[in-house]
C-alpha cells in the first residue's frame, strides 16, 4: 500500500471494519448461497492469488494451458475482463485463433491470453459458472480460471494452485493497510503454492518458512518471469533477442501494479533505465499521453521507449512512435518443471482424464 508508514497508521482502524465485512459476507455464502458448482467433462484449474496487484497471474494461466495444449487438450481461459470498456455482458473473446475483439472490449489480461496462447479459447464473463459452461459448448477439456482464487465458493475446482510473492508473502496484512483481500489462512484452501518472483528454491523457502506452518505441508513451487524477445511496435517487425538491451538507453513505460518489477528486469538485461513512466495499473493510454511519453523520453536522451505487451494492448492502433518502441514479452518458468507438470498430470488423469 503506497503512502508510507504514516499513512498506513492512518488507515489501520479501518482493517477491523475490512475484516468484520469480509467475515460476514462468507457466513452468509456458507449459509444461503448455492454450493459450489461443478463443470462436467472439463479440468477446472484456479489461478489466483490472496493479494491485491500483480504476483504473475497472467503469465501463470499461459505456463498451464501450454502444459495442457501442449499435450492436445482444448483450453479454455475464464477471466473477468477486469477494467474492459466493452460493457459487462459475456464475451467468447477467442475460439484459439487469437482475439476476435479488440482489448476494449475484452479486456487488456484477456486480450494477452487470446493473443499469447495458439489453440486455447478465451471467455469473458464476471460469472465464471456462466462463462465455463459457454467454454464446455466450445468444446473445452481444460479450464484455466484466471485469478479464480475468491471464486471458491462459486465453482468447484479441480487444481487450486495459490501465487504468492515471494519478496512478501504475507502482503503486509488486510487492506486498505496491506494488500490482502482475505486473511493470510485462507490460503490453506489451495492445493498447491507457486512463489513467484524468486531468483531460485532458496529464496522460495525462505517465504515459506515466513508462513504460518499449516502452508509448508502443501506442495510447493517457484518461478520467475524470463525475457523472450523484444517486439518492435508497431509490428510486423523482426523481434530483438532481450540481450539487445544490454548498454541501451531506454524508457520505461508502464501501467501496471508492480511497475519497479518491470524496471527492474530492464536493469537486469543490462538496460540503462534513463526514464519512468508509470501510470496507474490498467490505464487506458490517451494518445496524448503517449506523445507526450515519447517527447520526454527523447528529452531524457533514450534511444529505446520499451514497455509490456499487456501495456500495448491498452495503446491506441494508431499510435506512431516518435523514437523506437519495443515491447518486451516474458514467460513464467516454474521450476521444478518436472514436479509441476506431474501436478498437473495428476490432476488430469483424477479428473477428465481418468
Amino acid at each position: 500500500m503506497k503512502g508510507g508508514p504514516g499513512f498506513s497508521r492512518l488507515l489501520a482502524p479501518l482493517v477491523p471494519l475490512y475484516l468484520a465485512g469480509y467475515w460476514a459476507r462468507r457466513l452468509w455464502l456458507r449459509l444461503f448461497a448455492p454450493r459450489p458448482r461443478s463443470l462436467p467433462g472439463a479440468l477446472v484449474v484456479s489461478v489466483g492469488n490472496l493479494s491485491a496487484g500483480g504476483t504473475g497471474k497472467t503469465p501463470a494461466c499461459l505456463a498451464v494451458a501450454a502444459h495442457f495444449s501442449g499435450r492436445g487438450r482444448r483450453v479454455f481461459f475464464l477471466t473477468r475482463g477486469f477494467g474492459r470498456r466493452g460493457g459487462r455482458a459475456p464475451l467468447l473473446l477467442s475460439r484459439g485463433r487469437g482475439p476476435l475483439f479488440p482489448a476494449r472490449r475484452g479486456g487488456d489480461e484477456p486480450w494477452l491470453l487470446a493473443a499469447k496462447a495458439p489453440g486455447c479459447g478465451v471467455v469473458v464473463d464476471a460469472d465464471r459458472l456462466r462463462g465455463g459452461r459457454r467454454a464446455l459448448a466450445e468444446g473445452a477439456r481444460v479450464l484455466v480460471l484466471d485469478d479464480g482464487f475468491q471464486q471458491r465458493l462459486r465453482v468447484k475446482r479441480d487444481l487450486d494452485l495459490l501465487l504468492l510473492d515471494s519478496r512478501a508473502p504475507g502482503a503486509g496484512g488486510l487492506l486498505p493497510v496491506g494488500r490482502l483481500r482475505e486473511p493470510l489462512s485462507q490460503g490453506l484452501d489451495a492445493d498447491a503454492l507457486v512463489f513467484t518472483r524468486a531468483a531460485g528454491r532458496r529464496e522460495a523457502l525462505r517465504a515459506l518458512r515466513s508462513l504460518p506452518p499449516g502452508f509448508r505441508s502443501k506442495p510447493w513451487f517457484w518461478a520467475r518471469s524470463r525475457a523472450e524477445s523484444l517486439r518492435p511496435w508497431p509490428g510486423p517487425g523482426r523481434a530483438l533477442a532481450p540481450s539487445r538491451l544490454k548498454g541501451r538507453k531506454v524508457a520505461a513505460l508502464s501501467g501496471l501494479a508492480d511497475p519497479a518489477q518491470f524496471e527492474a528486469q530492464l536493469a537486469g538485461l543490462g538496460a540503462r533505465v534513463l526514464l519512468s513512466l508509470r501510470f496507474p495499473d490498467h490505464h487506458w493510454f490517451r494518445p496524448s499521453e503517449l506523445e507526450q511519453a515519447c517527447r520526454r523520453a527523447r528529452l531524457a536522451g533514450a534511444e529505446w521507449l520499451v514497455s509490456t505487451e499487456k501495456d500495448a494492448a491498452r495503446w491506441e492502433a494508431g499510435f506512431r512512435p516518435a523514437l523506437p518502441a519495443y515491447l518486451l514479452s516474458i514467460r513464467l518458468q516454474v521450476e521444478p518443471a518436472a514436479a509441476f507438470s506431474a501436478l498437473l498430470e495428476r490432476a488430469w488423469k483424477s479428473g477428465p482424464g481418468a
